[in-house]
């Protein structure tokens, strides 16, 4: 048995499913509508584990990706991981290595349980920036509706009718 084979054996079992591992190491798999990719890494004895958070939306998405990539600076603000995008899907990632060595299959489950929970943060937090950049840009467009509506009025209160 190559060696990723008894987590993932691991893993099977604490899901209840069968899982289906790739030539090239890769499981992937959908959970509570999240979709996960763990792939091993043969030569670095580790696994790379990728759960999609979310998609983009369309609301200012330059200062969404700008907070996300802040977050990558020395893993502090992503907790150990690293946030990705992929361009195919206009969807964000979270993405964490787990080191095999000494990790028993267990001991697997229970760090792969965990970079789940940081991924659940972290769609919290995409979910609030998409709002936060929402609620500006209807606040914008209302500004500039506001702004056509009294220039419109200002117009039509300074023309001079003639009564007839």
């Amino acid at each position: 048995m190559s060696e990723e084979k008894m987590y993932f054996e691991a893993l099977s079992k604490e899901l209840g499913i069968d899982l289906e591992i790739s030539q090239d190491g890769c499981v992937s798999l959908s959970q509570n509508n999240r979709n996960l990719l763990i792939k091993w890494n043969e030569r670095e004895k580790k696994f790379i584990v990728y759960a999609e958070i979310g998609q983009l939306l369309g609301w200012n998405d330059f200062e969404i990706m700008r907070q996300l990539l802040s977050a990558n600076f020395l893993f502090f603000g992503s907790n150990g991981g690293t946030l990705s995008y992929t361009p195919i899907n206009n969807s964000i990632g979270f993405n964490y290595c787990i080191p095999a060595n000494g990790l028993s299959p267990e001991e697997f489950v229970n760090m792969l349980n965990a970079v789940v929970l940081l991924a659940d943060e972290w769609k919290n937090n995409l979910d609030k920036m998409q709002e936060e950049q929402e609620r500006t840009a209807e606040r914008n467009i209302e500004k500039t509706l506001d702004f056509e509506d009294d220039a419109d009025s200002d117009a039509v209160s300074s023309m001079n009718f003639i009564k007839i």
